[in-house]
């Protein structure tokens, strides 16, 4: 089930005469027996012309960083974007919708393939009707589904393959932006006040953001150096190993860890694929011998002598106490939440109350469960984790089906990723965010290829 060709000619009108391995190409095969309706209205064609790729690298560069908000405005992290950074992005919107609606058979196809999806993004707009600030709740809404769009476009035209390496390009742009800015524009690409004055932040806003960016680059090049050959795989390997250095010099322990465990998962996912019989067994072995080890011996005074070692508080840089006090809030508005991005409003009388106990104004929960229960209580809470789980099953049956190719373990890790990402910072569900972007985009992607059926 779902064997194909292991070998067949592909000339890019991308890349032209740069050869790269069939595998990166193969999803542009029809569907046959991946549990697909059949016919072409769910499988997109190889070609498409210069200027739609490079509108998906430019859109991608924009989504990854904060570019377009620092030489658009110079503005200062958390403020609301002026007319001409709205501007920039609602013309990707526009873009990304036209280009996904220019088919007949596109929005068809998302409402049976990704319903769930599609349930999700009718939250962020109804949540006007009981939003605390409905005005911003307008505004964000409009955003996270201008940005939806371009993933859903993303996962609808391309191939995986082709994803991964647009991607590629797009992020070995913005991590060799990020150490332009580093090294011959300090004033923009290393933070210059504040609690992190000297700390790296490339084209972001913060030390995370870059640490977030650098994170994703090396997951996302790495998969598209393993596809690729002559001149495109010593460009990404480079590219890796600018992303890893601006991860480290991010000094963003959150995205370091992540990429640490998603980056041991990858090569897991890699062994089993060249060595099916073995692993599993392996896996089950180290896995519970790691669970022993560390029920025996994570303890509170341990967790606090390793953050102590890599320079970090105990309390997570503040983020515990602040999570002990958004949970106050939910449980104030438990079911609906207080509106889409409606709560982290810089002159209510929350934020003086939170400022007050924390001492700084937070613009956001660090925690993407905790600020999908801000936006859309514990109904968007369940849909979100429904969303999720169904992607992660039908990446996992793709990678399952298609298991001597190594690009497609990408949609199964960068869940990993997801996860692992949102349990110190908040991506879900975000306005302008690669990371959102870009689980819209398998979502759409693997609900393309899989139907689950329940007898």
């Amino acid at each position: 089930m779902g064997r194909s060709p292991l070998s067949f000619p592909v000339r890019s009108p991308i890349l032209g005469a740069c050869s790269l391995r069939p595998s990166v190409w193969q999803f542009a095969r029809p569907s046959v027996g991946l549990g697909t309706s059949s016919g072409t209205s769910v499988v997109q064609t190889l070609s498409a012309p210069h200027w739609e790729a490079a509108f998906v690298v430019v859109a991608t560069v924009m989504f990854a960083t904060n570019i377009t908000e620092i030489f658009l405005t110079f503005g200062a992290l958390g403020t609301t974007y002026p007319p001409q950074v709205r501007l920039a992005f609602l013309l990707i919107y526009a873009v990304a919708g036209l280009l996904l609606l220019r088919s007949r058979h596109a929005l068809p196809t998302l409402v049976t393939t990704a319903p769930l999806l599609l349930v999700v993004l009718m939250v962020p707009p109804l949540s006007i009707l009981w939003s605390v600030d409905p005005d911003e709740s307008v505004e964000r809404a409009i955003a996270v589904i201008g940005t939806s769009l371009f993933g859903a476009y993303l996962g609808w035209r391309f191939t995986l393959g082709r994803i991964v390496f647009l991607l590629a390009i797009a992020m070995t742009i913005a991590v060799g932006l990020s150490l332009i800015a580093i090294v011959a524009l300090p004033s923009i690409g290393i933070a210059q006040s504040g609690q992190w004055a000297g700390t790296w932040t490339g084209i972001q806003f913060h030390k995370n953001g870059l640490g977030g960016a650098a994170g994703l680059a090396s997951i996302v090049i790495g998969y598209a150096i393993a596809d690729s050959r002559g001149f495109w795989r010593a460009a990404f390997c480079g590219a890796f190993l600018i992303a890893l250095v601006l991860l480290v010099g991010s000094q963003s322990m959150s995205s370091l860890l992540a990429v640490l465990v998603v980056g041991m998962l990858a090569l897991w996912a890699r062994l089993l694929q060249t060595m099916p019989r073995e692993i599993p067994v392996l896996s089950m072995i180290i896995g519970f011998g790691v669970v022993i080890a560390a029920v025996q011996l994570i303890g509170v005074e341990l967790v606090e002598s390793t953050l102590a070692t890599l320079g970090k508080r105990s309390d997570l840089s503040s983020r515990m106490p602040l999570w002990g006090i958004v949970w106050t809030f939910i449980e104030e508005r438990f079911w609906l939440g207080y509106g889409f991005e409606a709560f982290w409003k810089s002159d209510s009388p929350d934020m003086r109350l939170i400022q007050e106990q924390i001492h700084f104004v937070p613009f956001y929960s660090h925690n993407g469960l905790l600020e999908t229960w801000l936006n859309g209580g514990l109904v968007l809470v369940v849909l979100m984790f429904g969303l999720l789980a169904l992607v992660v099953t039908k990446s996992a049956i793709l990678f399952a089906r298609w298991r001597r190719l190594s690009v497609s373990a990408f949609p199964l890790i960068y869940c990993c990723y997801v996860i692992m990402m949102n349990v110190a910072e908040s991506s879900v569900l975000a306005r302008n965010n690669l990371v959102w972007a870009l689980l819209v985009t398998f979502a759409v992607f693997t609900g393309k290829w899989v139907r689950l059926r329940v007898v």
